[in-house]
């Protein structure tokens, strides 16, 4: 019995995961952002830095 109830659990968290990428995978697709900062944002943020230091 504890032998399937394990076997569920990492089918459980595997098949979480695996979802989990592809729900943000298509969320990127489809141009929702869900991340806090894009790389683009994040770029534009490192050159106003220099901008400045200079």
């Amino acid at each position: 019995m504890t032998d399937y109830a394990v076997g569920y659990a990492i089918f459980a968290i595997v098949g979480l995961v695996v979802f989990m990428a592809w729900l943000l995978d298509f969320m990127e697709q489809h141009e929702v952002h869900v991340r806090p900062m894009t790389e683009q944002r994040i770029n534009e943020l490192t050159e106003e830095k220099e901008d400045v230091d200079h």
